[in-house]
């Protein structure tokens, strides 16, 4: 892969977005097919708004670099439209000025066990998450949007990440969020949608704490 002309590459298409309504959304561990899923829904659906266009930065490891070519021309095949530009390599220019950040991660969210806190995975877990942190705060615009794949992996980013305001960085909980409004809604006789103010607090599996003390339903009229 040539790095030089894909920063070239990088540098001329942040020029174009200055001046158009284009957002970067750059996208970590392209190769994974989590990220596969994240970039389909946001180039197929109305994510940021309709009709917005966006320039899809894709950052994976050295190791899995080559094959990320394969899947820029699979995301250019089906999203003429929306897709703006796509720029793709191991150097952490791809983070440069961008809007959105959907950070992969070295896993999918895991719960831990105590024991396992000592092993190699957990250690690669928090040095990953550590240094995209510290990449975010150097690169990304101060007011970019940061969705973390795990509540671990998003409280180690918070801590690096000190140039972005707190309230910009989330987690994925909507999986169990839904089964709580489920479970709230059977008991009210409403519907799980009209279930609010639901917060989900720590990680997946036993860690995960539902806080419904604020929570709203739909006010019940008797006959």
């Amino acid at each position: 892969m040539n790095l030089e002309k894909n920063e070239y590459m990088v540098n001329n298409y942040l020029h174009q977005l200055s001046k158009n309504n284009v957002l970067k959304i750059v996208v970590t561990d392209g190769t994974t097919e989590i990220a596969r899923s994240f970039l389909y829904r946001i180039l197929t659906d109305d994510v940021f708004g309709k009709n917005q266009c966006v320039f899809v930065s894709l950052y994976e490891l050295s190791t899995k670099t080559m094959f990320l070519e394969s899947l820029a021309i699979e995301l250019y095949s089906f999203s003429p439209k929306l897709l703006s530009g796509i720029s793709y390599s191991n150097n952490v220019f791809e983070f440069k000025d961008a809007d959105v950040v959907i950070c992969i991660g070295h896993s999918r969210e895991y719960n831990f066990k105590e024991p396992e806190y000592t092993e190699s995975f957990f250690k690669d877990y928090v040095l990953i998450s550590k240094f995209y942190g510290q990449v975010i705060n150097k690169y990304v615009k101060k007011d970019a949007r940061i969705i973390v794949l795990g509540n671990t992996a998003a409280t180690i980013i918070s801590k690096y990440a000190k140039s972005i305001p707190i309230k910009n960085i989330t987690t994925l909980s909507m999986l169990n969020l839904n089964i709580v409004k489920n479970q709230i809604a059977a008991q009210a006789n409403c519907l799980p949608t009209e279930v609010k103010n639901i917060i989900i607090w720590g990680s997946n599996g036993s860690y995960c704490f539902p806080d419904c003390r604020l929570f709203e339903v739909p006010t019940i009229e008797h006959a």
